[in-house]
């Protein structure tokens, strides 16, 4: 092998210039760095299975503690103790859930009691679980960082350093995101080393999962379980409450108003006075309020607030209590064109819209 290798260096030495010296250098530097590849990667294998270890004892210690069947509320234990709150996700909790959808399906039409449960699941269950998924990530994390430390420190010490496959890609990864952007053979930048190392880590992580005997899974199993049950109980909670209240708004206006509905081009609201109007939607300002330009007998006279359209007015039917410069948010239906005379005695015409009155009522789920 090695005399066909200087065979071809020296047939490459024919059509480029190479003098002895060199043809030495290239014949040393194939042969170590096809050594150091092996060598490489060997180091990395044995590094990489004494943090797999590593998660197998912290995940042996997490299931060891489930099996003492803690009890109580699981927020309150992430409070208290970590890793019994780690420990405890268990079936029980599911019985609680299901206690309140149970408690939801026999007052479905009590908004405000749907609110309550609602909430009482994000904060004691859904937002328990997500920490605790949150925890496991940056347990991962941690040992992904530590694996690259000891990677880069071994790589680092090498006279030719590996440049194939995982282990050179983690090393160079570990190079660039501690900033070492002096070695122009790496040409990395910090910034697309930081967008690796948030990929990286997530793929260290499906490495250690997808290996057959790692304990962790089963308990990284269950949570996910738990949370996709907990965030569908959730779902039919608030699907159900938001289809109830915008019913019961839209009823309401179609009494007052006739049938009308919110415009669909949500986007546009915030700049409606420069849209075309159409009939039988109204439009609403959270986002962007409108400005009183001059305050008249039953309305006002409105310029939009947001500054490249500042020259859009229109004329406002309102119940309200407005001065000059008054910014003000609302809902509003278009009503046709309304005249005026200006401070310089001049005939004016802009659009008209009617600001359209709220129930009374609370609503717990939409915006009223």
């Amino acid at each position: 092998m090695k005399k066909f290798v200087i065979i071809l260096i020296m047939f490459i030495g024919i059509i480029l210039p190479v003098n002895a010296n060199n043809i030495k250098e290239m014949v040393n530097k194939f042969f170590n760095t096809s050594n150091e590849v092996e060598k490489f990667n060997h180091i990395e294998e044995t590094i990489y299975k004494k943090y797999y270890d590593n998660l197998q004892i912290y995940f042996d210690n997490i299931w060891n503690l489930k099996e003492q069947n803690i009890s109580g509320n699981i927020q309150e234990k992430i409070n208290h103790n970590k890793w019994k709150t780690i420990a405890d996700i268990s079936i029980s909790e599911r019985k609680d859930i299901d206690n309140f959808y149970n408690e939801f399906l026999n007052h479905k039409n009590d908004m405000y009691k749907n609110r309550i449960l609602y909430d009482d699941l994000k904060n004691n269950y859904l937002d328990a679980y997500t920490e605790l998924q949150e925890d496991i990530d940056s347990t991962f994390i941690k040992a992904y960082k530590n694996y690259q430390q000891e990677l880069y420190n071994m790589g680092k010490s090498m006279t030719y350093v590996a440049k194939v496959g995982t282990a050179y890609d983690t090393f160079k990864l570990f190079y660039c995101h501690n900033n070492y952007s002096k070695n122009q053979e790496l040409s990395c930048s910090p910034t697309v080393a930081n967008l690796n190392m948030a990929k990286d880590w997530k793929e260290f992580k499906t490495r250690i999962v997808n290996e057959e005997n790692f304990n962790g899974n089963k308990y990284i199993k269950e949570l996910n379980d738990n949370v996709i049950y907990v965030n569908n109980i959730m779902n039919k909670i608030a699907n159900y409450s938001v289809e109830y209240e915008t019913k019961k708004i839209n009823d309401f206006y179609k009494i007052k108003y006739g049938n009308i509905q919110k415009c669909n081009d949500a986007l546009n609201n915030p700049i409606f006075l420069s849209l075309t109007p159409k009939n039988g939607c109204y439009y609403d300002t959270y986002v962007t309020p409108l400005e009183v330009i001059q305050v008249t007998n039953g309305g006002v006279l409105v310029k939009n607030s947001f500054t490249p359209l500042a020259d859009k007015m229109a004329y406002i039917v309102t119940k309200r209590v407005l001065v000059d410069g008054d910014t003000f948010n609302g809902r509003f239906l278009y009503k046709g064109i309304y005249q005026y005379t200006s401070v310089l005695g001049a005939n004016k015409t802009v659009r008209k819209y009617i600001e359209i009155d709220k129930p009374n009522e609370a609503f717990y789920f939409i915006e009223k």
